[in-house]
C-alpha cells in the first residue's frame, strides 16, 4: 500500500483498513506500507513502480 500525505496522522485509517480488510477479511499477501511525506511522492511513487 502506498501512502501520500503531508501529515504522518493520517494514515491510522487506511492501515486499519489494510490489516482488517485486506490482510484479514480477503487474504490478500502482506507487501507492506510505503508512506512518504515529500514533495513530489506521487512522482517518486510512478517511478518506483516503473521500476518493478
Amino acid at each position: 500500500m502506498f501512502l501520500a500525505s503531508g501529515d504522518p496522522d493520517m494514515y491510522d485509517g487506511a492501515k486499519f483498513s489494510y490489516d482488517g480488510d485486506f490482510l484479514g477479511y480477503l487474504g490478500l499477501e502482506d507487501m507492506g506500507i510505503f508512506t512518504n511525506h515529500d514533495k513530489g511522492v506521487m512522482e517518486k511513487i510512478s517511478e518506483m513502480v516503473q521500476r518493478m
